[in-house]
């Protein structure tokens, strides 16, 4: 694993109420603000965001679940959304 740039942080975001892809959101980003920016723009374009239940700032790779997390997310270390993992691994 490379090492993330140190002005990113990554989050664990687990959103109040949402049926769709995730309740729980994994993005990588410069500010928490970046973080609902990043997240508005790519999985609630058409929609209201729900609303934030609770947000774990500089979460691990350690830390997340390894059977079924790790498995099916991105890059921690870029900028983005890490979890659930939007682009199809090619």
């Amino acid at each position: 694993m490379t090492s993330m740039n140190n002005l990113l942080t990554a989050y664990w975001i687990e959103l109040d109420r949402y049926s769709g892809l995730a309740s729980f959101i994994g993005v990588t980003a410069y500010s928490l603000d970046d973080a609902i920016l990043l997240i508005k723009e790519q999985l609630f374009r058409k929609q209201e965001m729900p609303r934030l239940k609770n947000v774990i700032e500089n979460i691990k790779f350690k830390d997340l679940d390894q059977n079924h997390v790790v498995p099916n997310m991105g890059p921690i270390t870029e900028r983005g959304i890490w979890y659930p993992n939007l682009f199809p691994i090619i």
